[in-house]
């Protein structure tokens, strides 16, 4: 039952994360998780070195230093999805300008005033 309810939350706070373009915004959180998970267990393995019982080492790798690894590739996942938002906002902003262009008009194609030479019928 409790579990079932965390999953609700988490996908309740997906659907919040999500920008105007669908995109879920998840890595600067899990980014910042890792980072939090990877100090603590650095910390604690080299503060209480005592704690041998505890497996804090995969492959003669702290989990510590996993966790950093994760929340550095989180990190980086999230700085290139800004910038993949921004230059699509840019290359939007692009094809608006180039469709409403604010150039000179042309003047065989200005048909904001009727012919001259026409005679009413």
């Amino acid at each position: 039952m409790r579990a079932s309810k965390i999953c609700c939350n988490v996908v309740k706070l997906a659907q919040a994360l999500k920008n105007s373009t669908g995109i879920t915004h998840m890595y600067r959180p899990l980014g910042i998780f890792w980072f939090a998970v990877g100090v603590g267990l650095l910390t604690l393995q080299w503060t209480m070195p005592t704690m041998a019982e505890y497996p804090m080492m995969v492959n003669r790798v702290p989990l510590g230093a996993l966790a950093l690894t994760l929340s550095f590739y989180n990190t980086i996942r999230w700085r290139m999805l800004a910038a993949r938002i921004a230059a699509r906002e840019q290359e939007h902003a692009e094809q608006v300008k180039q469709r409403f262009g604010h150039g000179p008009i042309d003047p065989n194609f200005d048909f904001s005033e009727p012919p001259k030479d026409t005679k009413p019928k």
